[in-house]
C-alpha cells in the first residue's frame, strides 16, 4: 500500500508532462470541434493536485476545458500504462464515444455528449495518448453507505429516495431501445452520415478477451453465445496459468460447470427484439447527484455494451449485500425497494426483471473463482427453474469441497486441459474422496435425493440448507468470541495474580 501512491504519482506525472507538450494542439482540436469559440485547458502542474482533487478515476484522468462563453468540457485521458496495446485502447475509446453520441442523439438527459479527433496525437513517446472530449456534467459521486443506518443493506428515507432516483434514470434508458440489435458494444460507423447504432465486438477492459488480436469476441445473436465465448476464453486463460492462480483446478472445474449450465439455459438462448445499453461498472460511483441527492448524470461509460432487456435492467452490483461475484439469489433489501419503485412508477416489466434477474448476477464472476460456502448453491439456484432444463445426469454436490471436486473431475474427465491442470497442481489419487466408505455413501445418497426432488421441494431444501449453514456459521462465530474472551480473562487473571503476589511479598 505504501508503494501504491508513489506509483500513481509517477504515472500521473508522466501523463501530465505529455499533455503539457501538446497543450496547444489540444486547444486547437477542441476549438475545431466547437467552431467560433475559443477555450483554455487547465492542465495541473502537480500530480498531487490530481490525486487530491478527484480529477482521476481508476483508469482515466479528467482535465477541465473552459470556453470563453462559459461552456465546460472535459478531456478524458486514458492513464499511461504499458498494457494493453494501443489498438486495444483505441477500440475501447472509440466504443465509449460511439455509445455517448448515440445516447445523446436519442435525447438521454443523463449522459454527456462526446467527440474524438480521428487520429490521436503522437508525443514522441512509446505509446500515443488516448483521449476524447466530452461535456462537463455537474454533480458529485453518490455517497450511499453499504452498511449501517439508512444504507444499501438497511434502506431508510435517504437511500429509498436515491433508489427511486436510480429507477427513474433506468426508465429513461429503457425508453431508447436499439431495434434488432446484436449483443456487443457500439462502435463508430465508417459512414459519417449514418446515425443508426452499429453493434460490434464485445469489448471489455477485464480479462475476458484474447491475448492476441483480434482481442474481442462477438457480436452475438443471443446471450448464450456471448457467455459461452467468455467462459471458453476464461477456461483457456486458466489452463495457461493466467487466471485463478490461487485455485486453478477448482477455478477450471467451476467454469466447466458454468459452461454446462449456460448451454442448457433457454433464457440465455432467447433472442431479444430490441437491445439496450448496459453500464459495465455499476458500483454506484458512476451516478452523480446534486445537493438534494437527485441523480443528474451518469458517467464512466467505458466498456458499456448492448444486451437484452432482461440483463440491461437487472439489479446493479452496488445493491448486492456482500459484493461477491455470485451474490445470494434472494433479493437484497435494496433490490426489493428498487422493484417497488418500478411498480410505483408504472413499470411492472422492470420490477419483474429485478426479481427474476439473478441469473445475470451469477455470471458476473466469469474469469474468477470464489470459494465460499454459498457459491455452489447460489449458482445452481440461479439456473434451476421450474422447467427442469438441466440435463438429467447433472447432479453435482451443493457445496464446494472434495466431493464436488471429485464429481466434476469424473464428469469432465475427457477434457484435455483439465488433465494437464491436474498434473500441474499435483492432485493425486490419494487426494480423492475414498469411495465406498459409509460417510461417502451417505453423502452420495443425500445428493441423489436432492436432485430427485421436484422443483418446489428443491426450493424448500435450499432454504433449509441456508438456514442450517447460517446457524453453523453463527455458532462458530459465537464459539470463537467465547474463546477470545476466555483467553483475555485468563491473561487478566495471570496478571492479577502477579500483582497480588508482589503486594503480598512487599507486605511480608
Amino acid at each position: 500500500m505504501r508503494l501504491e501512491r508513489p506509483l500513481k504519482l509517477s504515472r500521473l506525472n508522466v501523463i501530465l508532462i505529455r499533455l503539457r507538450t501538446i497543450q496547444s494542439t489540444l486547444i486547437e482540436q477542441a476549438e475545431f470541434l466547437r467552431p467560433y469559440h475559443t477555450c483554455s485547458i487547465d492542465i495541473p502542474q502537480n500530480p498531487e493536485t490530481v490525486l487530491n482533487s478527484g480529477m482521476k478515476g481508476n483508469m482515466n484522468l479528467h482535465v477541465p476545458i473552459t470556453f470563453h462563453d462559459g461552456v465546460k468540457w472535459l478531456l478524458r485521458v486514458r492513464q499511461s500504462c504499458p498494457l494493453p496495446p494501443d489498438d486495444y485502447k483505441s477500440a475501447l475509446i472509440d466504443s465509449e464515444v460511439a455509445t455517448l453520441q448515440w445516447m445523446k442523439r436519442k435525447g438521454c438527459q443523463y449522459t454527456p455528449d462526446a467527440w474524438m479527433i480521428g487520429e490521436m496525437v503522437e508525443t514522441g513517446q512509446k505509446n500515443s495518448l488516448h483521449y476524447f472530449f466530452c461535456e462537463y456534467l455537474p454533480g458529485k459521486s453518490a455517497d450511499i453507505p453499504s452498511f449501517g443506518k439508512d444504507s444499501i443493506t438497511t434502506p431508510g428515507p435517504r437511500t429509498r429516495q436515491f433508489i427511486e432516483e436510480f429507477a427513474t434514470s433506468q426508465i429513461a434508458l429503457s425508453n431508447i431501445p436499439i431495434p434488432n440489435a446484436l449483443i456487443g458494444c457500439l462502435i463508430s460507423s465508417t459512414n459519417k452520415d449514418d446515425h443508426t447504432a452499429t453493434v460490434g465486438p464485445f469489448l471489455t477492459d477485464g480479462s475476458l478477451h484474447h491475448v492476441d488480436p483480434p482481442y474481442f469476441p462477438g457480436p452475438f445473436v443471443a446471450n448464450r453465445e456471448r457467455y459461452l465465448a467468455q467462459i471458453n476464453i476464461a477456461l483457456s486463460h486458466i489452463a495457461e496459468g493466467l487466471l485463478c492462480l490461487a485455485h486453478p483446478l477448482d477455478g477450471y472445474l467451476w467454469h466447466l460447470q458454468l459452461r454446462e449450465l449456460v448451454d442448457a439455459s433457454p433464457e440465455l438462448a432467447r433472442r431479444s427484439e430490441n437491445g439496450y445499453v448496459k453500464h459495465s461498472d455499476e458500483k454506484g460511483d458512476h451516478l452523480l447527484v446534486d445537493e438534494e441527492g437527485r441523480i443528474v448524470s451518469i458517467v464512466d461509460w467505458e466498456s458499456a455494451y448492448v444486451t437484452t432487456k432482461e440483463e440491461a435492467f437487472s439489479s446493479p452490483s452496488f445493491m448486492y449485500e456482500d459484493g461477491t461475484p455470485n451474490p445470494d439469489t434472494r433479493l437484497t433489501p435494496a433490490e426489493e425497494v428498487l422493484a417497488e419503485c418500478y411498480e410505483n412508477l408504472g413499470r411492472q416489466d422492470l420490477a419483474d426483471i429485478v426479481r427474476n434477474g439473478k441469473i445475470y448476477k451469477s455470471l458476473d464472476g466469469i474469469g474468477s473463482f470464489y470459494r465460499g460456502d454459498r457459491s455452489q448453491l447460489d449458482v445452481l439456484e440461479a439456473f434451476d427453474t421450474v422447467d427442469d432444463v438441466l440435463p438429467p445426469s447433472f447432479q453435482p454436490p451443493l457445496k464446494i469441497g472434495s466431493e464436488w471436486r471429485l464429481y466434476l473431475i469424473e464428469r469432465y474427465k475427457d477434457d484435455i486441459s483439465l488433465r494437464h491442470i491436474i498434473e500441474r497442481v499435483g492432485w493425486k489419487e490419494e487426494d480423492r474422496v475414498q469411495r465406498g466408505t459409509d460417510v461417502q455413501r451417505m453423502k452420495d445418497a443425500e445428493r441423489i435425493a436432492y436432485w430427485s426432488m421436484s422443483f418446489e421441494e428443491r426450493v424448500g431444501e435450499r432454504k433449509r440448507l441456508r438456514e442450517t449453514w447460517k446457524a453453523l456459521k453463527d455458532e462458530k462465530k459465537k464459539k470463537r468470541a467465547e474463546e477470545r474472551m476466555e483467553k483475555k480473562s485468563e491473561r487478566g487473571g495471570i496478571e492479577g495474580s502477579g500483582i497480588i503476589g508482589e503486594i503480598g511479598r512487599s507486605s511480608s
